[in-house]
């Protein structure tokens, strides 16, 4: 019995968890692949990196807010305070998010950089 119960505990949130991470998967990357595609057919550059990072940083704000939303408050048994969903999980996850983005920058380029130069050699 007390094995049931915690298992209740450990896996009863998945479906709910699940639910909002598709949800907000789906959104927010439907929203990058737009914004990036209208930001290209709009820019007079070629700024790679400056349209992958704002449709990119638009995206990740979206699914963090989404997921967040669903996960914490909608779908939760006990729903978090909205200034903890606010300062931890939308807006703390999101600064790390953009982090990561950020140091992402130099890898893009190098592939970028990689691939042209085996477009040259075929």
């Amino acid at each position: 019995v007390q094995a049931h119960h915690a298992m209740e505990v450990l896996f009863l949130p998945a479906p709910a968890i699940l639910s909002a991470s598709l949800i907000a998967f789906l959104v927010s990357q439907l929203l990058d692949i737009a914004l990036f595609q209208r930001l290209k057919a709009r820019a007079h550059t070629t700024s790679l990196w400056g349209r992958a990072s704002f449709s990119t940083a638009v995206a990740f704000l979206v699914d963090n807010a989404i997921f967040s939303t669903l996960a914490w408050m909608v779908f939760a048994a006990t729903p978090i305070s909205w200034r903890s969903l606010l300062f931890t999980y939308i807006l703390g996850t999101y600064t790390i998010r953009l982090l990561c983005t950020v140091a992402f920058i130099p890898v893009l380029y190098g592939v970028c950089r990689f691939l042209k130069k085996e477009s040259h050699v075929h």
